[in-house]
């Protein structure tokens, strides 16, 4: 999964996408949040073929929330 090593031409592209930002590298992420993400990529509403539709409407009810919302600031 995404915690598998790059592969090298991928590595690469990045390091030169870092250089061309000036060298500015980011922090890396935490343990515990790599095997936190990880976790939820192996629950078995994650894998291939289940039905993630509840993402869309996840989705259009936040747009409807942010639409209607009104500034406080």
């Amino acid at each position: 999964m995404f915690m598998d090593e790059f592969p090298p031409a991928l590595e690469r592209l990045l390091d030169r996408i870092v250089e061309q930002e000036g060298g500015r590298k980011p922090a890396p992420l935490a343990e515990e949040y790599l095997r936190a993400v990880q976790e939820l990529e192996d629950l078995p509403c994650n894998r291939p073929g289940q039905d993630k539709s509840w993402v869309l409407h996840v989705e259009r009810r936040e747009r409807s929330i942010l639409e209607t919302s009104k500034r406080l600031t």
